[in-house]
């Protein structure tokens, strides 16, 4: 028994090693903008603190923030790779510590010179009025996010003024005209 916990441990300090860690440039800053409901007149801003994971075919993002933190792990080639670990509604998940969520569509979007591969997953789609769609893309995580019956939006943005213009430009384009109620175009 007690060799068979030494061989778990060091296997798994073994897989944790040929993880590839990397986040985001670090010179940047990284927020969440938040437009609720009807008050598209002001936003929210958090802070958020993103750390990327590679292993194997498995992305990990984890997002950081005043709140809390969520992770979602990413498998290439599967429709439900997603998994949630800290679901961001305690409401819906009281006693859930991993949520599936679907990939609902998946394009390649050209804009100028630069080709992003967007898939669009939905998260808690059989729950009345908590129904959620995110946006991912590989070199951006997940850039934007909406209720799938509510106005609001939330998009990614950065200390980088032309990666947010171009997250801008990205959400114009995938994002339902109904959920973006703010001026993106500047």
């Amino acid at each position: 028994m007690r060799f068979g916990t030494i061989l778990l441990l060091w296997f798994a300090f073994i897989s944790c090693k040929k993880a590839e860690k990397s986040g985001p440039d670090r010179a940047f800053k990284y927020y969440w903008v938040m437009w609720h409901g009807h008050e598209y007149k002001k936003a929210d801003t958090t802070f958020v603190f993103i750390e990327r994971t590679q292993l194997k075919d498995t992305l990990r993002l984890s997002y950081f923030n005043k709140s809390g933190s969520s992770t979602y792990y990413i498998i290439k080639n599967r429709d439900s790779s997603f998994l949630v670990n800290n679901p961001r509604d305690s409401l819906l998940h009281l006693n859930d510590s991993i949520v599936y969520i679907r990939l609902f569509h998946d394009t390649t979007i050209f804009l100028g010179k630069d080709t992003f591969n967007v898939k669009e997953f939905v998260m808690d789609e059989y729950i009345q009025d908590g129904g959620s769609n995110m946006y991912f893309e590989p070199s951006l995580g997940f850039y934007a996010g909406h209720s799938v019956n509510w106005p609001g939006l939330r998009i990614l943005q950065s200390s980088d003024t032309s990666m947010n213009r171009k997250i801008r430009k990205l959400v114009l384009s995938t994002v339902p005209k109904f959920f973006i109620r703010v001026n993106l175009d500047k």
